[in-house]
């Protein structure tokens, strides 16, 4: 499992670098919105996706629509958030007034609420990909328990930076908080793979 956890660190941590560097783009008018806002979904999607089905072909499932399935998900996760008005948790680029201290706790809830929700339709929505040696509400669960903290940290970070940041502080700030997201995803996801390497073990005596 440290090869999982690894990747999808480095997969969150990519990922949202760049969705940092493309909202950091959209708040300075250099992007038009909301196309990229939907580009920036199914990046992330794309990257999480490729980890998982890594993962899932070293146990011995093909798991052919694991990625472009994840992807549509992700797009579609980062498209509600548009509907809602809300942006997204991953954007760390928003601009602070300096003289105003933001709440924590209420940016943290109000992530973790989101990622919850979101994260929960990540995992339903990857369900019809999963295989079958591995339970189908676990995976939506983790998916929900991991989002939820995942998201809570991406809030929190997009209340750091104001608008003259340097594009490469936005992608540095990016990465260290998708580092933890990942993390924190990687951790609540990885136990559910454990009846398929048991199912592997079994099939191999």
């Amino acid at each position: 499992m440290t090869r999982y956890l690894v990747q999808m660190v480095l997969a969150e941590a990519m990922a949202i670098a760049l969705i940092a560097l493309i909202y950091a783009a959209l708040v300075r008018g250099i992007l038009a919105y909301p196309a990229w806002i939907l580009a920036a979904g199914a990046l992330q999607g794309l990257l999480l996706g490729t980890v998982q089905r890594h993962r899932l072909r070293r146990l011995g499932y093909p798991a052919r629509a694991w990625t472009p399935v994840t992807v549509l998900a992700a797009t579609a996760s980062y498209g509600l958030s548009i509907l809602a008005g809300m942006g997204t948790a991953a954007d760390p680029t928003v601009a602070v007034d300096p003289m105003v201290r933001p709440d924590i706790a209420m940016l943290a809830g109000m992530g973790a609420a989101m990622g919850a929700g979101l994260g929960l339709l990540m995992g339903l929505v990857q369900l019809v990909a999963l295989p079958f040696t591995m339970s189908r509400a676990s995976w939506a669960l983790a998916n929900l328990s991991g989002w939820a903290p995942a998201a809570a940290v991406l809030a929190v970070a997009a209340a750091i930076p104001g608008a003259d940041w340097p594009l490469w502080h936005v992608g540095l700030l990016g990465a260290g908080a998708g580092a933890v997201a990942g993390l924190f995803v990687a951790c609540l996801t990885s136990p559910v793979f454990r009846p398929a390497l048991d199912f592997q073990a079994r099939a191999r005596r």
